[in-house]
């Protein structure tokens, strides 16, 4: 679905859902780098990173629909892989600021829509 203006900073995780961006103005300088908890999955964000490269389109590059989550993380090790999606989630949850940055990622955002996100690709991957 054509990105509207309504979703032209949101995620978009299905062809007509999204996760939300949540404004972050005033807050940039407080952000904590995240690339150290999201390396833990490195091989599915190198799997989803098909629509673009991240350091020219950041969190549009990555497809992130539910068949392409189930896809990308039928080549790997599933329940390796639901482990570090839910570590990862911890992690960033216990930081102590709202704010998270990725270079991996080209993402400065909100950290619950980092967790929205893991939350997401956590419930396309669980084994079956």
């Amino acid at each position: 679905m054509p990105r509207t203006d309504s979703h032209r900073h949101d995620i978009q995780i299905g062809e007509d859902a999204w996760i939300a961006h949540l404004d972050v103005s005033g807050r940039e300088h407080t952000a904590v780098p995240i690339d150290d908890a999201l390396q833990r999955a490195s091989d599915l964000w190198n799997a989803l990173e098909t629509l673009c490269d991240a350091g020219c389109c950041g969190v549009d590059a990555f497809d992130f629909a539910p068949d392409s989550v189930r896809q990308a993380a039928a080549t790997l090790d599933r329940r390796q892989l639901a482990a570090a999606l839910h570590a990862m989630h911890q992690t960033i949850e216990a930081l102590p600021v709202s704010v998270v940055v990725s270079q991996r990622l080209n993402f400065v955002g909100d950290k619950r829509t980092v967790l929205a996100l893991l939350a997401h690709l956590h419930r396309h991957v669980q084994p079956t």
